[in-house]
């Protein structure tokens, strides 16, 4: 494990931009205003802090409210890991903490030293890894020749090191345990509980013949027409041009726009709508996105992706899926606005609520200062608790700001204003709602060549 040699043009310069020592401080304000002062039973709520900035958890590990944690986004926890009160993970490089691993009261795990042969006295970092069941009580640091730090099965008592007893009492990880349950239900798509809700809605759906995206034609008119003029300007260019509208539902865009130019294909999950749909359009494919085939030059949907448990893959397929020149349009509701929660939290308690929006507020700004896109969901949604509503499936909590990471060296995104007729409509139509495009460059143009 080698020494990381940061920049530095001397001594007194900090290797972190600007931007970056601002995510720092971001960090930091938000561990002290919403974890430090938190109850040691209060573990979940300083875990979703930390895999909100980048943390990598798995299983359920603890970390005490006064452990002090440089750079989260270099920290790794397994399965009842632990950082006790005061210990100080000074995460410059990466710091990782194996199953059933203690990092004791007031231990410092320190990543970071200097160049001391370099008159810039650059930073240098380099990994530390504590060992499953190890038991840290000392100060570490990267030493040696080749830099790093690793401990595997020993215990570290007062300074002194010796090998762990091969029968440990202590209790062993749990193969594959699942992550932290959360008394705030939101996670993203890559856990298990994302899953098991995508079994329980499309069993909600099929069942559900009053749901209303099954009893009228839908009438997104003030959405198309911002879809339409791309239609046409493809068409001019190409001749033809392929539309592909996900979570169809029971749409009337053939009524708004029927261009015989156009080759008009439809998505949805539920055969409910399936004869309907074959009314309307070219092309029907019944089923979750993968079952969609082809290419096509546009790709929208409204108010779908807010539905999806898996929005950060449905982007990724979607947009594999659109021809360069082509364009993604996204009409949904948006919940980034501060204090903004969508009706699939109606049945939570007010305390619940209040935390979930403080949470939101740190996880969102830590996005916009240009950390990784979130794209959370609430696990346990309103509809499964009370009779369904509008939006209280809605279990995406969609970000303006995730999009604008997504699209982020992919394609400018643009912003649409639909009109209103008064301030709240305004608000509803345009603050609390993202109508959005990402239009993918086209590789043949001169201009890009």
């Amino acid at each position: 494990m080698a020494f990381t040699t940061h920049n530095q043009s001397s001594p007194y310069v900090s290797p972190w931009t600007v931007r970056f020592r601002l995510k720092l401080l971001v960090w930091e304000y938000c561990w002290l205003l919403f974890c430090a002062w938190t109850p040691k039973p209060l573990n979940a709520w300083r875990l979703l802090w930390l895999r909100a900035f980048g943390a990598r958890l798995s299983g359920v590990p603890f970390v005490h409210q006064r452990a002090r944690i440089a750079m989260p986004w270099n920290l790794e926890m397994r399965h009842r890991a632990c950082l006790g009160d005061r210990a100080n993970a000074y995460s410059l490089g990466e710091i990782c903490v194996e199953e059933d691993a203690t990092v004791a009261q007031e231990a410092y795990l320190c990543t970071g030293t200097h160049d001391f042969a370099s008159p810039t006295l650059a930073l240098q970092t380099a990994p530390i890894v504590i060992g499953a069941r190890a038991f840290v009580g000392a100060r570490v640091r990267p030493a040696g020749r080749d830099g790093g730090c690793r401990f595997r099965d020993w215990r570290v008592l007062r300074g002194h090191t010796r090998r762990a007893a091969p029968h440990d009492q202590r209790r062993q990880p749990v193969p594959g345990a699942p992550a932290t349950r959360m008394n705030l239900p939101l996670v993203n798509e890559t856990h298990p509980d994302a899953a098991t809700l995508r079994v329980a809605l499309d069993r909600f759906y099929q069942t559900s013949p009053n749901y209303g995206g099954y009893v009228a034609p839908s009438d997104q008119s003030q959405c198309w027409r911002f879809v339409v003029p791309k239609i046409e300007a493809i068409v001019r260019r190409k001749g033809s041009c392929r539309a592909l509208e996900i979570g169809a539902g029971r749409t009337g865009f053939r009524q708004f726009y029927s261009a015989r130019a156009l080759h008009f294909a439809v998505q949805d999950v539920t055969g409910l709508n399936a004869d309907y749909l074959r009314t309307q359009a070219d092309e029907v494919f019944i089923g979750d996105l993968p079952t969609v085939t082809g290419r096509y030059d546009v790709i929208f949907s409204t108010f779908v992706f807010e539905h999806v448990t898996n929005p950060r893959a449905t982007l990724e397929l979607a947009w594999q899926m659109v021809e360069p020149g082509g364009a993604l349009f996204l009409f949904c509701p948006r919940y980034d606005v501060p204090f903004y929660l969508p009706p699939s939290f109606d049945h939570r308690p007010a305390l619940v609520r209040w935390l979930t929006a403080i949470y939101l507020l740190g996880r969102r700004a830590w996005t916009a200062l240009g950390g990784p896109p979130a794209f959370l969901v609430t696990t346990d949604p309103s509809v499964f608790h009370r009779e369904w509503a509008r939006d209280r499936d809605a279990i995406h909590l969609v970000s303006l700001f995730d999009l604008r990471a997504f699209a982020r060296g992919r394609g400018p995104l643009t912003r649409y204003a639909l009109r209103s007729g008064s301030v709240k409509d305004w608000v509803v139509k345009n603050l609390l709602q993202i109508n959005a495009v990402i239009e993918k460059p086209d590789t043949a143009s001169p201009s890009l060549a």
